[in-house]
């Protein structure tokens, strides 16, 4: 005698339940970089700058030397969120600009701690106009040792609608350390054309090697 062990119904064997499909994360959203609208001439021309043996500047370390040339590169590719993101790990803020009085939008590279503010480092401000006619770049590295040079080089970025602005943030003896430019013990750290750790040095760098073409005054 045989006996048959048997399902039931039809005889077929019970269906595998299907697979439930994995989840994708929702990628997490992406804060757009701060705007700001105004008279750019009238920010820039407010700036300060502290003044001699006052010690602001701090020489800024590698990582930070790193973070700007990122930065400073990812402002001239375009890729204006990675470069607030990473300029907000040294310090740096980027600001879409929009500025009142031309109706020129301007990326606004500066530090998020003011000079003469505690916790500021001068590093110095630099300016992007990606709709300018002109491929040149405007440099203030003495905005209160050399008088005036700060609302000289504000008119000469604004008026002949040029490329880049860059201008240090502190005044050229602001720091009591010697500089080792030249052997000229004169010099300080805080000197923007003087010291190649200097923030100023780095962004205009990241510009030429972005930007052979450029013309500099």
């Amino acid at each position: 005698l045989l006996l048959c062990a048997c399902s039931g119904g039809n005889g077929d064997a019970p269906s595998a339940p299907s697979p439930t499909p994995p989840v994708t994360p929702t990628p997490a959203p992406v804060d757009p970089i701060p705007t700001q609208s105004g008279s750019l001439n009238g920010y820039l021309t407010a700036l300060e700058f502290g003044q001699a043996d006052d010690d602001i500047f701090e020489v800024p370390v590698a990582a930070q030397r790193a973070g700007l040339n990122e930065v400073v590169s990812d402002i001239l590719n375009e890729q204006y969120t990675d470069a607030h993101e990473t300029a907000e790990t040294i310090g740096y803020e980027l600001v879409e600009f929009l500025d009142t009085d031309t109706g020129k939008t301007h990326y606004l590279l500066r530090e998020k701690i003011p000079v003469p503010a505690a916790g500021s480092i001068g590093g110095g401000t630099f300016i992007f106009n990606p709709s300018a006619s002109r491929n040149v770049a405007i440099h203030v590295p003495h905005p209160k040792f050399d008088q005036n040079t700060n609302l000289e080089g504000v008119a000469a970025y604004l008026e002949l609608d040029v490329r880049y602005f860059l201008m240090a943030g502190v005044h050229r003896r602001s720091s009591p350390v010697a500089s080792s430019c030249q052997n000229f013990s004169d010099y300080r750290v805080s000197d923007a054309v003087h010291n190649d750790e200097h923030l100023f040095f780095v962004a205009q760098k990241a510009i030429e090697d972005f930007d052979s073409n450029i013309h500099y005054v």
